[in-house]
């Protein structure tokens, strides 16, 4: 018998694949009872099963138990009529039988299971998927493990993060923070790598599922980056941060940009300008080694929430009501109000800061198992989040200058843009609040492609006024005249 005297291997925590996925453990109850329904359709021979569909040729589709799940499938063929439209849900009733026969070794063949539709129709989608066996709470305490003293409030941003929250009329979903950081040690990208254990580096990729008869494209909703905020983002990702519609292949993008700097240069640089919210990494966080594997009860709560999506109960009001609230913060906080301009730190536009909240809203409503996002919810978070984390902004920028005014006075503006400025200033003074795009061009007569790009101007730019919903502007509050 030998006996070994080298040091013990290094430790090397598994890394999680989505799509690659092969334990039963990395999979929710409703994904193994589904694929379990189609192992044993394959097995019958007069099939009523319900699934998603992908075409794979002019006369069959696959058929998969979810649009994210690549283990098992069903191959259909359509002797006559049309194919399903893909991703959509149906339900399908044929014979199977053996198909797409082929030599394997020698004298030995192989053959795969297909179904011979007879009939098929659209349905919707009624599955019961049982709640994960823990809470937020409990996912926090596993995402945040390795990291001690982090502020509550900056865990729980980034735990909303990989809960993420849904897309919202013609928006995408999720939430965007950037992570600055003041400890001694510069742990921020360390915490990011820390935190990302649980979520899967292939879970936002498209993937490609190859079988005898075709292969087909899939995506899940989600993604969620971390990137180095110290590095130039491409023009396709601040498209992205700053417009935040939809892609048609992903519904839910976060992302964390971790910096080694304790602030930015500028409010207005990327990342500071464009996401949700910007969080400052407290001084006493620390890190803690642990030879552990990712916790794959935290990953399937991550999965689960991503399956449920509160409604948003009247958006343009919320979105109105928040960007009141913002509009008081300069005088509080003491800083110039060209900070509601677009793209800066508090940035009034609906697109903007008030948007942001929402989004927090949505994500801590899907965590909360809220059926609906009203008013009272998207405050409540502006008062306990939103609220709190912007006060630890300013106190730990405070000896800076970002804060200087910055403003454009109103004598430097086009005679166009004075006139414009003042014609809303007039509707403001009449309760309005706003003046509407209609009403702007009717007064000033001016060109619609002209008008739209002065607009443009003074809203992104220039930062002079506010589109506090959709085509509705008004006037930032004290600006320099």
């Amino acid at each position: 018998m030998s006996s070994s005297t080298g040091a013990a291997p290094r430790f090397i925590p598994f890394k999680l694949s989505f799509w690659e996925r092969c334990f039963g453990s990395t999979f929710l109850e409703y994904e193994l009872a589904r694929m379990k329904e189609f192992a044993q359709a394959k097995d019958s021979k007069q099939v009523k099963i319900s699934g998603y569909a992908k075409k794979i040729g002019d006369d069959s589709f696959l058929l998969l138990p979810t649009l994210y799940t690549p283990q098992v499938s069903l191959p259909c063929v359509v002797a006559s009529g049309h194919l399903p439209p893909d991703n959509a849900y149906v339900t399908v009733e044929g014979l199977t039988e053996w198909g797409n026969l082929r030599r394997s070794l020698g004298r030995e063949f192989e053959a795969d299971k297909v179904l011979s539709v007879q009939t098929w129709s659209r349905v919707t989608p009624e599955y019961d998927v049982p709640r994960p066996k823990m809470d937020f709470a409990q996912f926090k305490d596993s995402a945040f493990g390795h990291i001690i003293n982090l502020d509550p409030i900056v865990k729980d941003f980034v735990a909303y993060q990989m809960v993420s929250c849904p897309d919202f009329e013609g928006f995408l979903g999720g939430l965007n923070i950037s992570l600055y950081d003041k400890t001694a040690k510069r742990h921020a990208q360390a915490v990011a790598k820390n935190i990302g254990m649980i979520v899967p580096r292939d879970i936002g990729s498209p993937y490609t599922l190859s079988t005898p008869f075709g292969e087909v494209e899939m995506r899940y909703r989600f993604n969620f980056l971390q990137i180095d905020a110290d590095k130039a983002l491409s023009s396709g990702l601040r498209e992205v941060m700053t417009n935040r519609h939809r892609d048609t292949s992903l519904s839910e993008l976060s992302i964390s940009l971790s910096s080694a700097n304790s602030k930015p240069k500028t409010l207005e640089e990327p990342p500071c300008s464009l996401v949700d919210f910007p969080t400052v990494l407290n001084e006493d966080v620390d890190l803690v080694t642990a030879k552990v594997d990712p916790d794959l009860d935290a990953f399937k709560y991550m999965l689960y929430q991503h399956l449920t999506a509160p409604i948003v109960d009247d958006s343009a009001t919320i979105l109105r009501d928040l960007s009141e609230k913002l509009v008081e913060l300069p005088k509080r906080f003491e800083i110039p109000s060209d900070m509601l301009a677009r793209c800066k730190l508090l940035d009034a536009s609906y697109v903007g800061r008030p948007q942001s909240i929402l989004r927090l809203a949505l994500a801590t409503g899907r965590a909360t198992g809220q059926r609906t996002v009203g008013s009272a919810d998207a405050i409540k978070v502006y008062n306990e989040y939103f609220l709190t984390n912007f006060d630890n902004v300013i106190h730990a920028w405070s000896e800076s200058d970002l804060f200087a005014q910055k403003g454009i006075p109103l004598a430097k503006l086009s005679g166009d843009e004075r006139k414009i400025f003042r014609l809303i200033e007039r509707y403001e003074s009449t309760d309005r609040k706003h003046a509407t795009y209609q009403e702007i061009a009717e007064e000033t007569k001016m060109d619609d492609y002209v008008l739209r790009q002065v607009l443009f101007d003074m809203v992104q730019r220039k930062g002079i006024l506010i589109e506090s919903s959709p085509m509705c502007y008004r006037t930032i509050p004290d600006v320099s005249t």
